[in-house]
């Protein structure tokens, strides 16, 4: 089986290592944040207004951090989600960008999302770490919201998440292919526009 990575030209490649060094020196201190708000608010808050302080100078701190909006994340009750870690990685990983995404790059990203290939994150860290480092863990377990980010980003008009989703056609519950889903994608067009097209090929 192939290790996600392989396919990946020059451009992908460097943006794709530059964030998760990235994530990968960020994420304990988010973590620790996080943790520490927790203890805070169990501990030494004892009202609404109390709370609301602490949950903001928390978002302030991270936003400063990593420069992005906080707005995006439930930075409290992350237990109801994926827990704490999970969270600290999402946070921690630098937005996607804009970069040239060539077709090889497309199907290595596929067939990652479509769970053909190993996901080995570990050769794109340069910092020392071993197998028990916990940001690997999280990383090619969560993975998937930044590469269809990355695909948004890349490809505004043609990607679209529900190219990856379970469809019921005539009784059947199938999932697109990687060739079609790299197809659609590639073509430029819409996937609203071709979707019935790609539903009869299924029938």
């Amino acid at each position: 089986m192939h290790r996600f990575g392989q396919g990946l030209g020059c451009d992908v490649l460097k943006s794709l290592a530059n964030h998760l060094n990235t994530a990968h020196t960020l994420y304990p201190v988010v973590l620790k944040s996080l943790q520490a708000f927790e203890w805070q608010v169990d501990n030494h808050v004892s009202s609404d207004d109390e709370f609301d302080q602490a949950y903001q100078k928390l978002a302030d701190d991270l936003a400063e951090l990593t420069g992005k909006d906080m707005g995006e994340y439930l930075l409290w009750e992350w237990w109801e989600v994926d827990g704490v870690e999970a969270l600290a990685f999402k946070i921690a990983l630098p937005k996607p960008v804009a970069c040239h995404v060539g077709q090889d790059d497309l199907t290595d990203i596929v067939r990652t999302l479509k769970h053909e290939q190993t996901r080995q994150i570990a050769p794109f860290i340069n910092e020392p770490h071993d197998k028990t480092d916990e940001f690997i863990g999280c990383c090619e377990h969560y993975l998937d919201s930044y590469l269809h980010e990355l695909l948004a980003v890349n490809f505004p008009k043609s990607y679209d998440y529900d190219l990856f989703c379970s469809h019921k056609i005539d009784g059947n519950h199938i999932e697109f292919g990687s060739d079609d889903i790299i197809d659609v994608i590639l073509s430029g067009k819409s996937y609203q526009s071709q979707k019935q097209t790609l539903f009869k090929r299924y029938r």
